[in-house]
């Protein structure tokens, strides 16, 4: 809705977009009030009654306007609101959905906020949603309040809401929140979303509902993308509870539905209040029960009940027994309304590890005389026993093992009885596991190394169990596993790497696997064959031939390429049986250069192997050569200068990149010039007969001051 602000001397101050409004008596005189949360980061309105007909606007004065951002103005994008008394003080508090942005908006932008009601005599607003630990994530939308488990304190549930569905362009999970009251005496929220499962992506808004009728509130909740959703509150119960539906008198100036009522339940030194305001839930179409429930905690015994009716009649009602609901017609006496439905307390839903002798539990319905538990081992009831029992528990036996069951239970009174409740299940032992999905090695796969890693899924159990379980693999030569080279048991995990030394090369395999527990073996996975890769084959040699004379100092080793090989493994010896090795290469290509020199006039042996992902193939053929006598130089870094030839008798020839005046000079590690000229060539001759084998610098220096250096090292025979 849209609506316009007027000041108290009626300029208007503008166009607010109202996204939630919800009316409360927040200062307890009587008048019920309005408070308005607003969207596009304007301050919200609270409108304070003024008994005459008219409002006014004290949402600054009260501080529940929004809090100061840096951006003066600004204050939140309200989506929504609900009053309730979180602390049990008797005075309404107020929670504010506010769309946010976490990032930098997160600056001019408020989160949701909680404002605590100081009372009397000023009735202002403290905000805590940081002490009180309400979460700041993007999108937050409209809140309802309910005490959910029954200990006396209101918990919280907040929407979030999403334009778009999950993963939709990398749209992550918006779920709405569910936080418990933790009590005195900072009343922190606590976040149970994930362990409680009401798990729904981008709802706007929630509303609290007794649909089953056993005492505890429902939550009923609306998603654009994954539509609405009905959670029946299985939580565990913390105390007692009591309920009423109000039925009011118009000639008594009393709405029929009653609202602007105010409910105050009295148990010994506390105070519980609840009203029915009538407004919207959260915000956006939506609405609460009428129903006014009261979570009591371990009050046993109710000692009063004060309603406060909107034209200032109070009605009293002194020892009222909890755990009911009742009816309160305008001044009159309180009937108490159908049976409310018992609530399954043991064995839990989905509880596993049962022995064959069971005993049930239920909530106590106040006004039954007896009870109807209903036994079966189907969730449709087909050939179910039934047992009446005057207690609200009973025992039964001779439950089979590894078998799911599912009981009910009804209240009955002289003249009524109640609806059955909500349908729990359990195990007698442990549910035996399913089969077990098997992913890799794939079926039929090929070329798998000797120590492959297997990967399998985890058995499916009914939603709700927590089985403990292990997993047992095997391997096998044959397709019934009558061959079996491997079982691993005591798996904890979906996968497992096989170690060395078990499977074969070129071998055929089959595997499978089971999930096993205290209470027996599933059955086995359909098996998955695989097959290891072959060993390489034998290499043929190409360069130096076998016997070879002459072989340069620095020789190149060629062979021929073989399939199924990832790679070569070249092995150099000056023996032949290969006890020393010199040199050992890994290497991709089927062609090796040796970048440093051999020793001149010696026989060497060599060979090569191929390697994949199983092993070593065979050794090829040894094959020897002869290196050559030559004089050596070897360039001991990379200059770009050409020298030649290689081998060479007594000249060496250097190559340079271009024709020009050069000085050459060769020094030895001494520092000492042994040779020195200057040339005009761009192939330059120098004769090194006369100089002895070592290590020496060749320095060219050119017009231009520009320097080449050159590092090598002659070696003479």
């Amino acid at each position: 809705m849209q609506y316009e602000l007027f000041s108290s001397n009626q300029s208007a101050l503008g166009y607010y977009d109202c996204y939630g409004a919800n009316a409360n008596d927040y200062n307890n005189d009587g008048q019920i009030d309005i408070f308005v949360a607003n969207y596009r980061l304007v301050r919200d309105l609270l409108y304070r009654n003024n008994g005459n007909g008219t409002f006014t606007n004290v949402g600054d004065v009260t501080g529940v306007q929004g809090v100061p951002t840096v951006g003066i103005g600004y204050y939140g994008h309200g989506m929504g609101s609900e009053w309730g008394d979180f602390n049990n003080d008797g005075y309404p508090d107020l929670v504010v959905g506010n769309l946010g942005h976490p990032d930098w908006r997160g600056m001019y932008s408020n989160p949701s906020l909680i404002f605590k009601n100081e009372g009397p005599p000023n009735f202002t607003f403290k905000e805590q949603h940081q002490e009180m630990g309400l979460k700041f994530f993007e999108m937050n939308a409209g809140t309802t309040w309910g005490d959910f488990d029954l200990d006396g304190y209101l918990d919280l549930w907040h929407g979030q809401i999403s334009y778009r569905a999950e993963g939709d362009g990398g749209e992550p999970k918006r779920p709405g929140r569910i936080y418990m009251n933790s009590g005195p005496s900072d009343f922190k929220l606590i976040d149970k979303t994930w362990e409680f499962g009401c798990v729904v992506h981008g709802p706007w808004n929630a509303v609290r509902i007794d649909f089953d009728n056993d005492g505890d509130l429902d939550l009923l909740m609306a998603s654009s993308h994954e539509g609405v959703r009905l959670f029946r509150n299985d939580f565990e119960r913390k105390g007692n509870w009591v309920g009423f539906r109000l039925r009011g008198s118009p000639k008594d100036n009393v709405n029929m539905d009653c609202y602007g009522t105010k409910i105050i339940v009295y148990c010994g030194s506390q105070k519980f209040y609840r009203d029915l305001m009538g407004s919207i839930s959260g915000n956006r179409c939506s609405q609460n029960s009428n129903l006014l429930h009261f979570g009591i905690g371990n009050c046993n015994k109710i000692d009063s009940v004060v309603v406060i009716y909107t034209n200032g009649f109070r009605k009293t009602y002194k020892d009222i027994e909890p755990n009911k609901y009742y009816i309160i017609n305008y001044n009159q006496n309180l009937i108490q309304s159908r049976l409310n439905t018992p609530q399954c307390l043991q064995p839990k839903n989905y509880q596993i590890g049962l022995p064959d002798s069971v005993e049930f539990y239920w909530t106590n319905v106040g006004g039954a005389i007896k009870y109807e538990i209903s036994i079966a081992d189907n969730p449709n009831f087909t050939n179910s026993k039934n047992y009446q029992t005057g207690q609200n528990h009973f025992s039964s036996a001779g439950f089979e093992r590894s078998k799911q069951y599912f009981w009910k239970v009804r209240a009955i009174s002289s003249n009524d009885s109640s609806q059955w409740s909500s349908t729990f299940s359990f195990y007698s032992g442990n549910p035996i596991p399913s089969k077990v999905q098997l992913y890799s090695p794939a079926d039929n796969s090929s070329k798998l190394s000797l120590t492959p890693k297997f990967l399998w899924g985890k058995p499916n159990f009914p939603l709700g169990l927590d089985v403990k379980y292990t997993f047992q693999l095997q391997i096998a030569t044959d397709a019934q596993f009558q061959n079996v080279v491997a079982t691993k048991s005591d798996l904890k995990d979906t996968s497992f790497i096989l170690e060395d030394k078990i499977l074969q090369p070129g071998t055929k395999y089959y595997w499978r696997v089971r999930a096993l527990n205290t209470d027996g073996n599933g059955v086995w996975s359909d098996p998955f064959s695989f097959s290891t890769n072959f060993l390489p084959g034998i290499v043929s040699l190409t360069s130096p031939e076998n016997n070879s004379t002459d072989v340069p100092l620095k020789p190149t080793f060629r062979w021929q390429q073989i399939d199924n090989v990832e790679e070569y493994v070249l092995q150099l010896s000056l023996e032949e049986n290969f006890d020393t090795v010199l040199i050992e290469k890994t290497l991709q290509a089927t062609i090796y250069k040796h970048l440093t020199s051999l020793q001149p006039k010696k026989i060497y042996y060599w060979r090569v192997c191929g390697k994949n992902n199983v092993g070593f193939g065979p050794w090829s053929e040894i094959w020897k050569f002869q290196t050559t006598s030559a004089t050596l130089v070897e360039f001991l870094n990379n200059s770009g200068i050409k020298v030649f030839p290689n081998p060479f008798e007594s000249e060496i020839v250097i190559e340079l990149e271009s024709a020009e005046i050069v000085k050459v000079t060769l020094i030895d590690f001494l520092g000492r010039k042994v040779y020195n000229n200057e040339f005009l060539e761009k192939i330059i001759k120098i004769n090194l007969e006369n100089i002895v084998s070592g290590p020496y610098i060749l320095k060219i220096e050119k017009q231009d001051n520009n320097s080449l250096f050159l590092l090598f090292k002659l070696q003479k025979d």
